[in-house]
């Protein structure tokens, strides 16, 4: 096993063209620093993916001056990413899993939605744990090919209708934990996706609770802990545990 020193600083490397041979970015663990950014944008052109999770990207996330239309994956968790995420995400029109989970990101959910529009083969949308404010805006619903919606631990607020849901019969993956939201769902909906996951901690699940009958819950009920129910609501949880358990 090589022992390499961390890498910080891709500016002092020598100015090769990678531009039309450079496919894939892996370098999660390694101190990367945001002086990264400029060096990525200039050789962008045939990029499919990148991974600079668990780095040191610090401070806002610069916009392009380069051309990602070929990224299908950007992974920039762990990091300490700030401010609003570049309008020029949503030239990235082959992307299909942007996952910046635990960083310090912030702006109106809405915009980022309208932004990602022209994403249309986007599969995994994962956003937990950072600084999102505003309601989940329905045009979410466009993003039609998504099985993996996470948007844990931000500072949504607004309600959650079944119209969000509408055009998501691919869903496997949902979370809107720890956020302040309102799940506004009729008691005998029936949702046209089946979910492996869901993480609904500390949402108002209310005035009722769906059935699901034909759902499948992920089997940790403790991920609809610190939920506010109605009577109804409680009853329709009791039920569905008494399934999963079974």
């Amino acid at each position: 096993m090589c022992d390499l020193p961390p890498i910080t600083d891709l500016s002092s490397l020598p100015h090769v063209n990678f531009s039309k041979s450079l496919i894939h970015i892996h370098l999660p663990t390694n101190h990367v620093t945001q002086s990264i950014f400029p060096w990525l944008f200039n050789y962008s052109t045939s990029l499919v993916d990148i991974d600079l999770s668990d780095n040191q990207l610090g401070g806002s996330i610069p916009d392009a001056s380069g051309n990602m239309n070929s990224l299908e994956t950007l992974i920039l968790d762990e990091n300490q990413l700030e401010g609003g995420i570049p309008k020029f995400f949503g030239n990235m029109c082959a992307l299909v899993t942007l996952s910046i989970k635990n960083n310090k990101l912030s702006g109106q959910l809405t915009k980022l939605i309208h932004d990602l529009s022209k994403c249309v083969q986007l599969i995994s949308l994962i956003l937990d744990g950072n600084q999102m404010k505003g309601p989940v805006p329905k045009s979410i619903g466009n993003l039609s090919e998504l099985q993996n919606l996470h948007l844990g631990s931000n500072l949504l607020k607004g309600e959650i209708s079944e119209q969000h849901f509408s055009n998501l019969s691919k869903l496997h993956e949902l979370s809107l934990s720890d956020n302040s939201l309102t799940l506004n769902l009729s008691n005998d909906w029936v949702p046209s996706f089946q979910l492996d996951f869901i993480d609904l901690s500390s949402c108002n699940l209310g005035p009722d609770f769906p059935k699901c009958e034909y759902c499948k819950i992920a089997k940790d009920v403790s991920r609809l802990r610190n939920t506010a129910l109605s009577q109804k609501g409680l009853d329709n949880k009791k039920k569905l545990s008494a399934r999963l358990r079974a």
